[in-house]
């Protein structure tokens, strides 16, 4: 189908495109986003704001920043050199992150709505997500306060379009990868695998796809011509998705992708842990083979890479280094831990009504979280190459988190637990948010800090590191106090969260 018969088509179908746009933006409005307390969405609506503020700065100084760091050349021609690389990782982070659009034509398959103007609104509607808008904050300011000022408007016209036909042409893909790929995400994972490959050799001077970037983009300033290339692969990324869901857009083959073909796997070595082991194993599998915790998961899991742009830019500040070594070693305990009774809301009767000891549920997940904290310390090692010091408050804020951090996180998963839906993305997926969340940020960011901080005061750098060491240590002695404390405290609540799960 041709643009122009497109157009068409939209234009002689007005009222019904009138129509579900009015249901979009009442599924927007009834979903689960807004489905808490006013101050929890008027909290939320701050901290979005302040977001978009900071990046929207960051795009407008970003030259300034490019210029202190390769001073003598062109901020736009350094930035240009890493869009690529940014669109590359952009499509691995899609296929866990950006939810699959055409799903909401379920609801109208058994109606009598043209099928294939249903799929071209929809996938007309992917385009206005996060994904696609987040980029703009930065790129908008960048583009006026740089390429309008230095080169021309024009060029600057040209340049926001070249990054909108790149973010098509990811958007669609995804879409499209996700739904043939949903089943192996093991080639996924290969592409990031490519992606750190082509860096490494990059940076090696062996493989110069920062200069192919520089080349498209540049281009794309100077000469309107250079944006048919991404426009026309948009196009076509746009074409193959329609194609594909024009002839798979079935009742019977979205009813078939739910039906994972999950294997009873087993973990043999947690059975020697006897009831522990076993709720390990179910935490687990709940973690892989449902896309919100798995989300989660791996988000988690990329945050420990997140010491290669920490620490070269971030100096060697104590307070810096406690909250990145909070960061790195314990964000899995805190991404997964703020909704960690709500993420068994579809089962928790169940485990009430097993015979399932409070004690060994609490242990459990303390132990997952020791695991986590003890694999991302094991990982940070790599980041001795920027200095030992790293390692040791690594290490020290690695032995708060097991014995005070975990505590906390534990306590305050008891309080008010929201139902979850196991089987959406976790991106922009607030389902479960509550004020829990905020309030424990307080302590786990600020108790560290405060504690290294007095006696850093009172007597030096290395009491502080201990005090941290110490603390940790104490905690982890404590375990069996801490377990019963926490055991009572859930014992007083399970009626009410499961109560909470029924609503």
């Amino acid at each position: 189908m041709s643009l122009t018969t497109l157009g068409l088509n939209l234009i002689y179908t007005t009222p019904e495109m009138i129509e579900l746009v009015k249901h979009s933006w009442k599924e927007f409005f009834r979903s689960s986003v807004w489905q808490k307390s006013a101050f929890v969405n008027f909290l939320m609506g701050l901290l979005f704001l302040y977001l978009a503020l900071n990046f929207a700065f960051l795009g407008y100084v970003a030259g300034d920043i490019l210029l202190k760091i390769f001073p003598g050349e062109s901020p736009i021609t350094n930035l240009n050199y890493g869009l690529l690389y940014y669109f590359l990782i952009d499509i691995f982070l899609r296929f866990y992150m950006q939810p699959i659009p055409v799903l909401s034509l379920i609801p109208y398959l058994h109606l009598p709505v043209n099928k294939k103007k249903m799929i071209h609104f929809t996938l007309v509607k992917s385009l206005a997500n996060v994904f696609n808008t987040s980029i703009f904050i930065m790129a908008i300011p960048f583009a006026i306060g740089w390429i309008a000022k230095y080169e021309s408007s024009s060029g600057a016209w040209f340049w926001i379009f070249a990054l909108f036909a790149f973010n098509g042409i990811n958007n669609f893909l995804s879409i499209y990868l996700k739904r043939v790929l949903a089943e192996k995400p093991q080639i996924v994972l290969g592409f990031g695998g490519l992606i750190a490959s082509l860096i490494a050799l990059d940076y090696f001077d062996i493989v110069k796809i920062g200069e192919f970037s520089r080349l498209l983009f540049d281009g794309a300033i100077y000469n309107a011509v250079w944006l048919l290339g991404p426009l026309a692969i948009m196009g076509l990324t746009y074409l193959i998705v329609y194609k594909f869901y024009a002839k798979n857009a079935y009742l019977e083959n979205f009813e078939d992708s739910k039906k994972k073909n999950i294997k009873s796997t087993n973990i043999s070595f947690l059975n020697r842990f006897e009831q522990i082991g076993k709720l390990i194993e179910v935490e687990l599998k709940l973690i892989w083979r449902n896309k919100r915790s798995k989300s989660v998961a791996i988000v988690s899991f990329l945050f420990v890479f997140y010491g290669f742009i920490l620490y070269p830019t971030g100096g060697q500040n104590a307070f810096s280094l406690i909250l990145f070594g909070l960061i790195i070693t314990g964000m899995f305990m805190l991404n997964y831990g703020q909704f960690l009774i709500s993420w068994e809301s579809g089962y928790f009767d169940g485990l009430l009504a097993r015979n399932v000891q409070l004690s060994d549920y609490i242990s459990a997940k303390f132990y997952l979280f020791t695991a986590s904290v003890v694999a991302a310390f094991i990982f940070s090692l790599i980041y001795a190459y920027f200095g030992w010091k790293i390692v040791l408050f690594n290490a020290a804020v690695a032995v708060f988190n097991i014995g005070v951090t975990s505590w906390i996180v534990l306590y305050t998963a008891t309080f008010n637990p929201k139902k979850i839906d196991l089987s959406k993305s976790s991106f922009m997926n607030y389902q479960g948010t509550g004020a829990q969340q905020f309030i424990l940020m307080i302590p786990v960011m600020g108790l560290p800090v405060f504690l290294y901080g007095l006696f850093y005061l009172i007597v030096g750098e290395t009491a502080g590191l201990i005090s941290l060491f110490v603390a940790g240590g104490i905690g982890i002695l404590l375990t069996k106090t801490f377990n019963k404390l926490l055991t009572e405290r859930l014992r007083e609540q399970r009626y009410k969260i499961a109560s909470n799960f029924r609503e």
